[in-house]
């Protein structure tokens, strides 16, 4: 038996036989030869009905006597599998790999093309672009397969600019936070960070004294998104201490909120600043 399927050539051969045998090919179902001649050991065609029922006949005449000699050959065309290829969406160049199974139908059949392997496309391997995708599938009753065509387009991140590092002092107050590009699609997030939309505000006494690292993402019109980091430390604002002890002695320090204290001298009116104070007061400090 011979299958074939939809628009596949189908080759047969009849046997061996002699010179000048004569073969003739008779499709039992409609009773009409199809190829008769010295030619047709071998005959190829493209099925159009779906069964054919060759009688194959080959005769041949030496020293006056014909002998014919006849065989059944079944040939079976089947139909090749619908397919259907959905466009998958749009993907941005840094998702993860996108498993194409739902995408072809009937299921279990083979996806290839530029960033694909094993059924999932790998944008970042696709490029930026578009990217042509082929779903392939076989009847594994029948044996016949079909394959169907599809695209896919890999956008490009947005190039996001947080800013360069800087620094606040706790007295600065609070501070728009930028980021290109701006709009209302960039987030800020990190300590000290006010607000849940643009613009967003940094305030350096939220955040507290030292280093803090704020990310700036921003999301285009493809959905994709991308970010970018800066840091901002937050240094104690001095505050100056003027100190007098038992010996009369004016003594000035700086608090820089750092462990310890920085201690110089300097020329003060301390009888004036005395005269201020209760006598019960030996030391007193003035910010």
């Amino acid at each position: 038996d011979v299958r074939a399927c939809t628009g596949d050539t189908v080759h047969i051969d009849g046997g061996t036989g002699g010179t000048g045998t004569i073969w003739t090919w008779k499709n039992l179902i409609n009773g009409k030869v199809m190829f008769q001649g010295t030619q047709y050991e071998k005959v190829s065609f493209v099925p159009l009905a779906q069964y054919y029922i060759f009688e194959v006949s080959a005769t041949q005449t030496l020293l006056g006597i014909t002998c014919t000699k006849t065989d059944t050959i079944y040939v079976t065309r089947y139909n090749k599998p619908l397919i259907n290829a959905v466009k998958p969406p749009n993907q941005c160049i840094n998702n993860p790999p996108l498993d194409l199974y739902t995408y072809g139908n009937p299921p279990g059949g083979v996806w290839t093309g530029r960033g694909v392997s094993f059924n999932y496309l790998n944008p970042a391997l696709a490029g930026l672009g578009v990217d042509t995708l082929t779903y392939t599938y076989k009847d594994l009753y029948t044996g016949c397969s079909d394959f169907r065509k599809t695209t896919v387009y890999i956008d490009s991140l947005p190039h996001v600019i947080a800013g360069n590092d800087t620094f606040r002092c706790t007295n600065d107050g609070v501070m728009t936070l930028g980021g290109q590009p701006a709009g209302v699609n960039g987030k800020w997030t990190g300590d000290g960070v006010l607000g849940t939309t643009y613009p967003y505000l940094f305030d350096p006494n939220v955040a507290g004294i030292g280093p803090h690292v704020l990310v700036y993402e921003y999301t285009n019109a493809a959905k994709c998104s991308d970010k970018d980091s800066m840091i901002i430390t937050v240094y104690q604002t001095p505050v100056i201490k003027l100190a007098i002890n038992n010996t009369d002695t004016l003594l000035a320090f700086i608090d820089t909120g750092e462990p310890g204290f920085i201690k110089f001298n300097s020329d003060f009116d301390v009888k004036a600043i005395k005269e201020k104070q209760p006598e019960s007061i030996k030391t007193a400090y003035y910010d």
